[in-house]
């Protein structure tokens, strides 16, 4: 699920850990999995995944939903659907 709202892009994430790279995968469906080289552990995956995020989109990227879960509610503040999903598939 990709929505824009007022603030931004709404992304709704799948987020697999302890993979062997960072890697945004795109399915044909339009869902978005992430895997994370990092653990769960401390939180340490989502702040890979956050900072990944905001380097890849040049945007304030937040976790609005799911911290303890796989599944996670993002926030790209201040984007636009098209250009994030262009920058995600060219990832």
């Amino acid at each position: 699920m990709i929505k824009q709202t007022k603030n931004g892009v709404l992304l709704e994430v799948k987020v697999q850990p302890g993979s062997d790279k960072f890697e945004i995968i795109i399915s044909s469906d339009g869902s978005v999995k992430i895997r994370c080289k990092s653990e769960p552990k401390g939180g340490k995956a989502n702040h890979e995944l956050i900072d990944n995020l905001s380097r890849i989109l040049g945007k304030d990227v937040r976790i609005i939903r799911g911290f303890a879960s796989r599944k996670k509610l993002i926030l790209i503040k201040d984007a636009r659907v098209d250009d994030v999903m262009k920058l995600l598939k060219e990832t």
